[in-house]
């Protein structure tokens, strides 16, 4: 088993019975509708020993995979493949519109990009910067949202989240809704992409060497906190 993340490379063969892709440049991600929400989702390196976009070649059914606009540079699209499709997919669900203020908790790897995108979306960004080691609870998030707003939770970190804070009041009498959300599925991750590279949104990036001590470099470098804001390995 190969594992990968936000993995963008180049499709060097095809086979005679692929009739949508040619040799081209693509990313590594399933585009099955909605299924990242399907109850028979399975999860790679869970569940199968599929190579991922650590591994040099591997070989992909073409119903999973889709090309990168040419004006997105391989390592500016690899953030996009999941930071980027994270935070659009929750901006679409929160059916955020260009008269609607947006606040982005945290300028980090999915937060630097949500601004770009609200922006070009219209609205007007807020963005809410932590410098206290103790994070914000619900009572100090609950107050800054509009009457009939929508939270949308993007911490993988159940710790991160303690319900157990929640006005439940303050949500009652103002309809305040909070929504899960995981990256786009397939036809929002290809208007991800297509928005992304229409709008000249490109995540900032350090680039390391994908050997043992480039990917050595970038694990210390994000462990001490000095990745600005999205690290990318690239092979040679």
């Amino acid at each position: 088993m190969v594992l990968g993340h936000e993995g963008v490379d180049i499709v060097e063969a095809v086979d005679d019975q692929v009739k949508s892709l040619k040799v081209h440049v693509l990313n590594w991600l399933c585009l099955n509708s909605d299924q990242l929400y399907c109850d028979l989702r399975q999860l790679h390196g869970f569940t199968n020993l599929d190579q991922g976009s650590f591994a040099s070649h591997a070989v992909w059914n073409e119903d999973f995979i889709f090309p990168i606009p040419e004006s997105l540079s391989l390592a500016a699209a690899a953030p996009l493949m999941c930071a980027g499709a994270a935070v659009y997919s929750a901006l679409q669900r929160a059916r955020v519109r260009s008269s609607d203020r947006v606040g982005i908790l945290g300028m980090g790897g999915l937060g630097h990009l949500a601004v770009q995108f609200a922006a070009k979306m219209g609205c007007d960004v807020v963005c809410l910067l932590v410098t206290a080691a103790q994070q914000p609870t619900w009572t100090d998030v609950i107050p800054w949202v509009r009457k009939g707003g929508t939270i949308s939770a993007m911490t993988v970190d159940p710790t991160e989240l303690n319900f157990k804070s929640l006005p439940f009041s303050d949500l009652l009498m103002n309809g305040i809704e909070i929504q899960g959300s995981l990256p786009a599925p397939r036809e929002m991750h290809k208007g991800m992409l297509k928005f992304a590279a229409f709008h000249k949104i490109f995540p900032m990036i350090d680039i390391f060497s994908f050997t043992e001590e480039g990917i050595l470099v970038a694990m210390m470098a994000l462990r001490d906190g000095k990745i600005r804001y999205r690290a990318v390995l690239e092979a040679s």
